[in-house]
């Protein structure tokens, strides 16, 4: 994809999107686009989501009374 994006310098994403040779490629760009835009629209430009646990993350502990 960064090679397509450097042959072609400030085509509009919508373009960009059609020209992309892989139907498949098309669809995943797109889906991954339209969710990043919901997320700005949630959280507002420059939020980052939290990170995922890991292995190395320690579950919470619950405790009952």
């Amino acid at each position: 994809m960064v090679r397509w994006l450097r042959e072609r310098p400030g085509v509009p994403d919508d373009e960009f999107i059609d020209d992309i040779p892989f139907p498949e490629t098309q669809n995943y760009i797109r889906r991954i686009l339209g969710t990043a835009e919901d997320y700005r629209r949630l959280y507002g430009p420059g939020q980052q989501p939290a990170p995922a646990p890991t292995a190395a993350t320690p579950k919470p502990v619950i405790v009952k009374k």
